[in-house]
């Protein structure tokens, strides 16, 4: 009994041993600050090698609306911080001899009005994913482009800054003709005053990627399609239409035309090539004229945003879905039970538009020669609003 006894204290003292060293030591922690985010909690974790750990000192989650107290910022103090007009180096600038930041580009704010901490600055910079960074640095170049162009001149303020984009690219007769012709001066005087912002280099950026549906943007064709929009202020003109959807399209037909299909074949072409990286209409291409209508559209319509604010505001709140039902409402103004009468509201736009005929003229190809071609890009391009 005794031996029994004492066998059971050994275990028991065994098991009260484990229970209070858990692995077997004495455990070594090291700290890791883990900062909040706009969807997680900060907290600081205590790590052993061992592998036990526990967390304590939790922060609550960034907002970019609430005036409550902890890490939200206020509207009230940084208006644009709700429309992410933000850019860490380019909007904020270190204080000397303190640990703030102050305002220095930015959208609607008065300079050095508004002085944020510079823990808050930091945390506010690193909730955004890297999406949303390269958007809103894009967005502030583009502010400043829209500033040296007012002092350039008052007039055609945006539509300067849209040339001076598109040229970087598309220069050839048609597109003068639908975007206007750029004044070389106006290159120059960017680069001798666009100072520490390098706002040249939104003539080399070749893709944007939307933060919300993170698809690829042919940065530099969408703001040429915003340029032919914004040259007759309407996204319903012919010039606007040749620009973006309907040119891409014709480019699309002639595709297809030089390949040779015929019957059957001109179908499964169209169907396969648009929308794909090989295709004149690719994915990229795509998405640029269906975003640089719908933003157009969106900066035509406010009465209180600037063209910034509401670039912004459409990239960080639109998804695929709502792209695609925007531009549906925006070009043809109705509501589609299929696509087939999408097809032919497309093919009556097409016939009826001068720059058109004369674009297709350009390509060798004719509406009414190879119009077995154009209805098969245009059903191609309408399956795409089915699409789930």
């Amino acid at each position: 009994m005794k031996k029994f006894l004492s066998s059971f204290v050994l275990i028991f003292l065994f098991v009260i041993s484990i229970g209070v060293v858990g692995c077997g030591h004495s455990h070594a922690y090291s700290t890791t600050v883990i900062n909040p985010t706009k969807t997680t909690n900060g907290y600081t974790r205590h790590s052993c090698e061992c592998g036990e750990f526990y967390d304590d000192t939790y922060t609550c989650l960034i907002s970019f609306e609430s005036t409550s107290q902890g890490n939200s910022v206020s509207p009230s103090s940084l208006p644009q911080i709700a429309s992410k007009i933000v850019a860490l180096g380019s909007v904020f600038e270190k204080i000397d001899n303190t640990n703030d930041y102050k305002i220095v580009n930015y959208v609607n704010l008065t300079p050095n009005q508004t002085v944020l901490n510079s823990t808050t600055v930091t945390l506010v910079w690193q909730a955004y994913t890297q999406a949303e960074k390269d958007c809103l640095n894009i967005v502030a170049k583009f502010e400043k482009l829209l500033e040296l162009s007012k002092n350039y001149s008052s007039e055609n303020v945006l539509l300067r800054a849209t040339q001076y984009i598109r040229t970087a690219k598309y220069t050839t007769n048609a597109w003068n003709i639908v975007g206007g012709n750029i004044d070389e001066n106006f290159i120059t005087y960017v680069t001798q005053n666009q100072g520490n912002i390098n706002v040249a280099s939104l003539r080399e950026t070749a893709t944007l990627t939307s933060p919300v549906s993170n698809e690829l943007i042919d940065f530099i064709h969408m703001f040429a399609v915003i340029n032919g929009i914004e040259n007759t202020s309407s996204i319903n003109s012919g010039s606007a239409d040749l620009a973006g959807w309907a040119g891409d399209l014709c480019t699309l037909v002639q595709e297809i035309v030089n390949a040779g299909a015929t019957g059957s074949q001109i179908q499964e072409l169209a169907s396969q090539e648009f929308n794909s990286n090989t295709s004149t209409f690719g994915s990229q291409d795509l998405v640029a004229d269906l975003d640089a209508v719908n933003i157009m559209q969106n900066y035509y319509n406010s009465t209180n945003k600037t063209f910034s604010q509401v670039l912004t505001d459409y990239y960080f709140s639109t998804s695929k879905a709502e792209r695609k039902t925007q531009f549906i409402q925006n070009v043809f103004g109705k509501t589609y039970s299929n696509a087939s009468q999408m097809v032919t509201d497309i093919m009556t736009r097409l016939k009826n538009n001068f720059l058109i005929t004369y674009f297709c003229n350009t390509l060798g190809i004719n509406l009414t020669t190879h119009e077995a071609q154009f209805i098969a890009c245009a059903t191609a391009f309408a399956n795409y609003f089915f699409e789930n």
